[in-house]
């Protein structure tokens, strides 16, 4: 028995591209080797092309991605460093439009030109703004240049330049960020570990910088305020219930305004129904139950029917129950915006409350009604809201 195996259609073209080039000869192999370099440059200068006109039109953000970075390494499948040297020459193309001739020519090669335009960028921080003829003298200095010669032509302007912050995996659940500070800062971290030294005598950099991370996040992260606004509210509750109740608060899992609810109905007893949060210890582990009661009345908050603040005033500004709440519900999950494939941005970054329906076209401050996008989902809806009108349930009708 003879078992014919067949080959797939990319098999079948890599064994002729294969057959091919064993085929030729020295000179030709050259000659071809010299044809597909240019076709590779004109490739990669189409494609930056593209992406010239993607960012322009922010298309990357109809796809749930808040950046063109992100847009190609989800979306078209590039690896970090290549992306972002197609978007960097991408952008000094946009300042130097002659610059894309050059790059697709071979005169400047693309990391050359994405390097270029990185050295502008950081000297833009440092408060060097470089006209248009500068920008074309520094092109015109890389020309024909290795990456190595690129590297000192810049080093010659500026050898003090700044390196580009960088992160980058070092093992399974470790980073390493590389970054250089001034000589105050480097003053202020050796001071700041000085005076936390009474508790921690060998404290690293590290356990400094997430130590300052968590006390930057617990006072300007929106779900860390609302989830002390709620505790805050219901510890007054439970100190409100037990003032009213000495003997028998909470057993109900009620707040103080519920309470004088049963009480105005049954003014001679005390609300009936008992639940597992204060057991029959006298008070034993009373912290730990003021917690259960939170959690407790942290979940029953989310399960609230979603009318809370629906009461049109016509106030432009949203109160801060409201907010809480949304913020709550986002579960730190980010950007909440979602393409027509499915897929949710995400993005940390500038987030912000949306309206659904827009305020201005009658939107109340409903829960339903809200929702956390980044800013520049914000700004992307609000131009898709003036091209096609949105139904009430917020979805958008096709053109």
């Amino acid at each position: 028995m003879q078992i014919d195996f067949k080959l797939s259609p990319s098999q079948n073209e890599t064994r002729a591209v294969s057959d091919f080039l064993s085929s030729l000869s020295d000179t030709d192999l050259l000659i071809e080797t010299k044809a597909a370099i240019k076709t590779e440059r004109e490739a990669t200068a189409a494609v930056v092309r593209y992406f010239k006109e993607i960012n322009d039109r922010e298309l990357y953000l109809k796809y749930a991605c808040s950046s063109l970075f992100q847009f190609a390494t989800e979306r078209l499948g590039y690896c970090a460093g290549s992306a972002q040297l197609r978007i960097n020459a991408m952008r000094l193309i946009e300042a130097l439009p002659e610059t894309e001739a050059k790059i697709e020519s071979g005169a400047l090669s693309l990391t050359a030109a994405a390097k270029v335009q990185s050295f502008i960028l950081l000297e833009k921080k440092q408060n060097k703004i470089y006209s248009t003829e500068e920008k074309r003298e520094l092109v015109d200095a890389c020309l024909k240049k290795s990456t190595r010669e690129v590297e000192r032509e810049l080093a010659k302007i500026n050898p003090d330049i700044q390196k580009i912050e960088t992160l980058k995996p070092v093992g399974r659940d470790r980073f390493q960020i590389s970054f250089s500070i001034s000589e105050d800062t480097e003053v202020k971290v050796k001071k700041l570990k000085g005076l936390l030294a009474h508790t921690n005598p060998n404290m690293t950099t590290e356990e400094l910088f997430d130590k300052l991370l968590e006390l930057g996040l617990e006072k300007f992260d929106p779900a860390r305020k609302a989830d002390r606004a709620l505790k805050r509210t219901m510890r007054s509750n439970v100190t409100t219930a037990e003032q009213l109740h000495p003997c028998e608060s909470f057993k109900s899992g009620k707040t103080a305004q519920s309470i004088k609810a049963d009480q105005s109905l049954q003014p001679n007893q005390a609300p009936a129904s008992a639940c597992s949060i204060v057991e029959a210890d006298n008070g034993a582990g009373y912290p730990k139950k003021i917690d259960r009661i939170v959690r407790s009345l942290h979940a029953r908050e989310m399960e609230k029917p979603q009318n809370l603040g629906a009461r049109d005033t016509r106030a432009r500004s949203i109160s801060a129950e409201v907010k809480h709440t949304v913020w709550r519900r986002n579960e730190n999950r980010g950007c909440e915006f979602v393409s027509g494939d499915g897929k949710r941005c995400g993005s940390q970054h500038a987030l912000q409350i949306d309206h659904v329906f827009g305020f201005a076209r009658g939107g109340v401050h409903s829960l339903e009604n809200l929702r956390v996008v980044c800013a520049k989902h914000n700004r992307f809806v609000w131009r898709e809201k003036r091209c096609r009108p949105l139904t009430r349930t917020g979805s958008a009708r096709a053109r």
